[in-house]
């Protein structure tokens, strides 16, 4: 029995040794597998970024293709606008100064107006003031004149009356 249970022995060593062995070959066998397909997995990124890098590197060229392109347009647009912030600063002077040219003739002219108008009202008032001196004058010579017609018919009846009175007696 010993014999056979040191075959048995051994055959369950082999088996043991075999399984072992399976177990390590299928261990190194996958973990190649695995490292296979990370390395698979790193070029497939490494390409992909690589790619993602060139199409990126040459989309920043385009764009500063463009740019430069652009940076004269932009500069003689900033000219034009800088010029253009003049033109409408000197034409806001010039409307800003006819404006007030405007305003001072239309002002000048509304003041001759009063002025002319305050003379002619002035002009009429005196022309009153003079005629109704003129009548005073008038009036007092012509009470001047009554006075003295009064006191001259007064006279002249105090004379008649004297005398009617001298003569009655």
């Amino acid at each position: 029995m010993t014999a056979r249970t040191e075959e048995e022995s051994e055959l369950i060593n082999k088996q043991r040794e075999q399984e072992a062995a399976n177990y390590q070959y299928d261990t190194q066998r996958l973990r190649k597998v695995e490292q296979d397909e990370y390395q698979e997995k790193k070029r497939q990124q490494e390409r992909e970024l690589s790619l993602l890098n060139t199409a990126e590197e040459k989309n920043w060229n385009e764009r500063e293709t463009i740019l430069n392109q652009q940076a004269k347009e932009f500069a003689d647009n900033q000219q034009k606008i800088t010029e253009l912030e003049g033109k409408i600063q000197e034409e806001y002077n010039k409307a800003k100064g006819e404006a007030i040219k405007t305003a001072d003739r239309e002002a000048q002219v509304k003041i001759n107006l009063i002025e002319k108008e305050w003379e002619l009202s002035k002009q009429g008032c005196e022309l009153k003031i003079q005629s109704l001196e003129t009548k005073i004058t008038q009036n007092n010579e012509q009470i001047a004149e009554l006075t003295a017609q009064l006191q001259n018919t007064t006279n002249q009846a105090q004379n008649l009356a004297l005398r009617a009175f001298q003569g009655n007696d």
